[in-house]
């Protein structure tokens, strides 16, 4: 709730015009150093997902926090660049992407390009090898997993039309350890936004862990664990999330 006088939105509207958005930046920096501390006895890196809130002065405060950046365009991308978070600090994900995004991510030098489907890692790999260089990619699981949301924002049901089988990023991975233009560095999913509970992500974190250890069998040694999912805002009154139960060991 903010405390500014009623009277100042007014006298900002009247001087700036409508509409004009106000952010409180302690309340988002509070949010950030909420969710550093609940993570601090593991090692993490934290992303903020450029979706949720493209005002570059955010961004530029989640740079000056240290956190990374989601982002699923080109536009995004650019962006968190402009803003201060640096490219190896930076998550490409998205389904969709266009080759020319692609092309760009991989001439910043992205943390990693998360790949949704075969088609797409073959984009990334003509594009590496095209520029001589080494694409660091992660692979997206869909791990099937039904979250309590609105249908619009549930994005890891088996039915979703995002990432990949277990079975299928098992293959993308060993094919991506397999090519001298990729590096396969990242298994993430991403199960949904305004969650509450955290028992879905649990769920959903035990069966990427199945394909991350088939994958360590098999010789692949991945760096990021790439836990996806908006935390829920209490806009109707809920119980805020509870940072502990997420940062619990599994």
């Amino acid at each position: 709730m903010s405390t500014l006088n009623p009277a100042l939105f007014q006298e900002i509207a009247d001087t700036i015009d409508t509409p004009t958005y106000i952010y409180d930046t302690n309340i988002f920096e509070e949010r950030i150093n909420q969710l550093q501390t609940a993570l601090s006895e593991n090692r993490n890196h934290i992303c903020y997902a450029l979706k949720a809130n493209d005002c570059l002065a955010l961004i530029s405060l989640a740079a000056h926090s240290g956190i990374g950046a989601d982002v699923v365009s080109a536009g995004e991308l650019l962006k968190a660049l402009r803003g201060g978070i640096l490219p190896s600090d930076i998550v490409f994900s998205g389904a969709g992407k266009r080759r020319e995004e692609i092309a760009m991510a991989l001439e910043v030098g992205v943390r990693s390009l998360n790949i949704e489907s075969k088609l797409e890692l073959e984009i990334v790999t003509e594009e590496a090898r095209a520029k001589r260089t080494v694409a660091r990619i992660g692979v997206r699981l869909n791990p099937d997993v039904s979250v309590e949301t609105h249908e619009y924002i549930a994005t890891g049901a088996g039915e979703a039309k995002f990432g990949v089988t277990s079975t299928e990023a098992y293959e993308l991975l060993l094919r991506a350890s397999n090519d001298p233009n990729l590096d396969p560095v990242s298994l993430s999913f991403h199960i949904g936004s305004q969650i509450f509970d955290p028992e879905p992500v649990f769920v959903a974190a035990k069966r990427a862990a199945e394909v991350w250890r088939a994958a360590k069998v098999a010789g692949i040694e991945l760096e990021d664990f790439d836990v996806g999912g908006g935390l829920g805002v209490p806009y109707m009154g809920e119980n805020e999330p509870d940072l502990t139960a997420y940062s619990t060991p599994l």
